[in-house]
């Protein structure tokens, strides 16, 4: 061991400082430690980190920085070994300083040189600079501009005083490109404003509750009942007098004689009220509303019945016809009330103009006591290497990275290779050793969008979000022109409540150009800029609003709409040009996907991409109980890619936008065209609530009531006009009677039997017989 004495007492620290390293084998150098300065006075000093003190021109060692007051002091700190040993404390004069713009040049150049220790985080920063100050920084080229065209395509803007005139040109050019892009931007958002306004539309729209199917199966009752109580009084009343008026046309037939067709038999009944005034179930005009209640039944009087009933009542032999299944006193919306048969052409269903029962505006954001979990589907690969590697992992989590070290050796050239391994050593519970893993996937190729972004989905499913904001920022720069690329660097600074940053990312979605292929995934953005900005109002952090709302008049208060629902469930992937479709069943057994996007309870599934990266989404605002099954199929892919196959990304929200949203990620690798994987199983459990139930009951009661009392003034009405029928047709029948009994009766003509007496005498003894008259039958029915 070598021993080394030094002399304390000589000298001071320098000296001290300076032996010591020499002993070492090194030269001591004298450094720049860093400057003290008071903050509010001062900014952006440089250099900032230890440097070697090397004196340039004069024997000056550069020290710049920012004076923001009129005076200050600032205090330089030298050393050896980040030791300070000396200090020199400068006064700065604001007054006293010259105007140079070599000065600038210089502190801009030292800012750059400190920013380029992570270059590509302040690459922006740094062209900004240099551009500023006209010098080359590191990733910058020296350019020889002549013409217009070649500043307006770098961005470079002309020298005012050199160049005056392609200055003002430039100006010109670029405040008409501003203009462009301005009108551009509104065309856009006119257009995505209809499209998001459908979208509320349906967020608004009534689809049955938990609670909702007690009250309209009650409902239902109440109407059934109103209508067979109305048939039974004015139906009745009506065939009755149809019956009557058949029976006196034929008795006034008969008397006139058989070849008398003057007096047809009536086709249809002129009683009745007209116009549908509500006096049935609540499906007419004036029914209070009921028109828009789903599947209701409604009763209206009309003044034309039923084709199928008139004939029933108009046939001679009808003399006590049975109620047809489409009477004309009961019309239901979709099928009758009390027989459930389809309605005839003739009987159009009622259809309130305002559609279907909306929601209350604030109903969006209610909540109600809610259970619900998501068990995501465990993938296996079932390859030969995963075989292996398992049987190894039995000794230890050793064994088995040792067997993945052998396996690299053959399969280290494919990502899914990296992936599965990484997947299962995860469950293992060595999250570190997966990542290790799981880094390889970039180091096949450092830019390919494709393996950043297979990287990037298992850093967010792992809940590593400062990698994966880090790892999207590259993508981002890698695939500018791909709005996925903005949206997924999105969600994950949404996670680290960067909200102001997020938010403008999915605004950058829903105004930017993109390729035709990527058309409505603006929807996509908008409903998670909504939950953006809800989240920031609820953390006290406000962010924002673009300055891009106020080109369209309206528009704020159209796109600021935050969509809330019971299930949301997204998709996207990682490889361009390939079709992946969300198939989602609800646990009514009714299949949601791209050929049935709409579905009965109010399910909604996005446009269909076909050639891209997605995002698909299914949304259901209030989502019937029971078990969601999720499903991914691969439909097919039209590109060649590194990694053999397609990951997709799968987000779970229950609740969404709301206090108690749950969220889960999960990533999975499809790698055969027409796969169908079952990826998660979503249970929701949304118990009815009591009192709300009682509540709609006795709402839905008063309702009916009403109608009722409604349709009860209709029946007086009907029985009344009936009886005033009944007695005016009875007079004038009386009087037609009278009138034909006192015509006189034409002579009758001779029978047959005379004629044959007649032919027997004129005959040539030629003999004959007698035919007998047949019995016949008078009016009344006697023989």
């Amino acid at each position: 061991m070598t021993q080394y004495y030094f002399d304390l007492c000589r000298g001071g620290e320098e000296e001290l400082l300076v032996d010591v390293t020499r002993a070492l084998g090194k030269e001591a150098v004298f450094q720049f430690v860093g400057a003290s300065f008071d903050p509010t006075s001062v900014e952006d000093v440089f250099p900032v980190h230890p440097v070697p003190a090397v004196c340039g021109v004069g024997g000056r060692f550069p020290v710049t920085g920012r004076l923001l007051k009129s005076d200050a002091s600032v205090t330089l700190n030298y050393g050896f070994g980040g030791v300070v040993t000396r200090s020199v404390t400068v006064q700065l004069v604001a007054s006293q300083a010259s105007p140079m713009a070599a000065m600038c040049r210089l502190w801009a150049q030292r800012k750059v040189d400190h920013l380029s220790l992570f270059g590509e985080q302040h690459k922006a920063e740094i062209q900004a600079l240099a551009r500023q100050y006209n010098f080359v920084a590191p990733g910058m080229s020296l350019l020889v501009l002549e013409s217009l065209d070649q500043y307006e395509k770098y961005g470079i803007v002309p020298d005012g005083v050199a160049l005056p005139d392609l200055h003002g040109q430039f100006v010109a050019a670029k405040d008409a490109h501003r203009t462009a892009e301005e009108t551009r931007v509104r065309q856009k958002l006119e257009q995505y404003r209809d499209k998001w306004g459908e979208r509320v539309k349906w967020w608004r729209t009534q689809f049955l509750s938990p609670g909702d199917d007690v009250v309209e199966a009650e409902r239902e009752k109440r109407a059934a009942r109103r209508a067979a109580d109305i048939y039974s009084k004015a139906g009745a009343r009506r065939e009755e007098l149809q019956r009557r008026r058949y029976e006196r046309e034929t008795e006034l037939r008969m008397l006139a004689g058989p070849a008398d067709h003057s007096l047809p038999l009536t086709k249809s009944c002129a009683i009745g009220r007209g116009g549908g005034g509500g006096g049935g179930g609540g499906g007419g005009g004036g029914g209070g509303g009921g028109g828009q209640r789903m599947k209701k039944a409604s009763v209206a009087v009309s003044d034309n019945p039923c084709p199928c009933l008139a004939e029933a009542m108009c046939c001679p032999s009808a003399a006590c016809p049975p109620r047809p299944a489409c009477a004309p006193d009961v019309i239901a919306l979709e099928r009758c009330a009390a027989c459930e048969e389809d309605l005839c052409e003739e009987c159009e269903p009622l259809v309130d103009e305002t559609g279907p029962l909306k929601r209350s505006e604030g109903a969006g954001g209610a909540e109600e006591p809610v259970s619900s979990s998501i068990a995501l589907k465990a993938w296996d690969p079932n390859t030969p290497y995963m075989q292996r590697i398992k049987e190894a992992a039995r000794d230890g989590i050793q064994a088995a990275y040792s067997a993945y070290l052998s396996e690299c050796r053959e399969y280290g050239a494919a990502p899914s290779f990296f992936l599965d391994v990484a997947e299962y050593v995860n469950t293992l519970g060595d999250r570190t050793l997966a990542l290790r893993i799981l880094s390889n996937v970039v180091e096949l190729g450092v830019d390919d969008p494709q393996l950043l972004r297979i990287f990037g989905y298992k850093l967010d499913e792992w809940e590593c979000n400062a990698l994966a904001a880090v790892v999207f920022e590259r993508v981002q720069k890698l695939a500018p022109h791909e709005p996925q690329s903005h949206r997924d660097l999105a969600n994950v600074l949404t996670k680290q409540e960067d909200y102001t940053r997020a938010a403008s990312l999915l605004w950058q979605v829903v105004i930017g150009q993109w390729d035709s292929r990527y058309d409505e995934i603006e929807l996509t953005a908008l409903t998670e800029w909504n939950r953006v900005l809800w989240l920031a109002r609820n953390s006290g952090k406000p962010v924002e609003l673009p300055k891009d709302l106020v080109l369209v008049a309206g528009l704020e208060q159209c796109l600021i709409c935050p969509i809330d629902v019971d299930i949301r469930i997204s998709m996207a992937w990682d490889t361009d040009m390939t079709d992946i479709d969300l198939h989602v069943i609800e646990p009514s057994g009714e299949e949601c996907y791209f050929g049935h996007n709409r579905t009965t309870h109010g399910g909604m599934l996005s446009r269909d991409f076909r050639e891209g990266y997605g995002p698909e989404e299914y949304m259901c605002k209030i989502a019937p109980q029971g078990v969601y099954k999720v499903r991914a199929k691969y439909f097919a892919s039209h590109q060649q890619s590194l990694s053999g196959g397609t990951t997709i990304l799968l987000m779970f929200s229950t609740n969404y936008a709301r206090d108690s949203e749950e969220k889960k990620l999960i990533t999975m690798r499809l790698a055969e065209s027409q796969d169908l994987v079952d990826v998660a199983d979503v249970t929701f459990l949304k118990p009815a609530d009591d009192a709300r139930t009682q509540k709609l009951l006795v709402s839905m009661h008063k309702e009916e009531d009403v109608l009722d009392k409604k349709a009860q003034k209709e029946v007086e009405a009907t029985l009344k006009e009936c009886d005033e029928a009944e007695k005016k047709e009875s007079r004038e029948h009386k009087a037609k009677m009278a009138a034909l009994k006192k015509v006189k009766p034409e002579k009758p003509k001779k029978d047959g039997n005379e004629l044959l007496k007649k032919a027997n005498k004129s005959g040539a003894g030629q003999k004959t017989t007698e035919r007998k008259p047949k019995k016949r039958r008078n009016y009344k029915g006697k023989w």
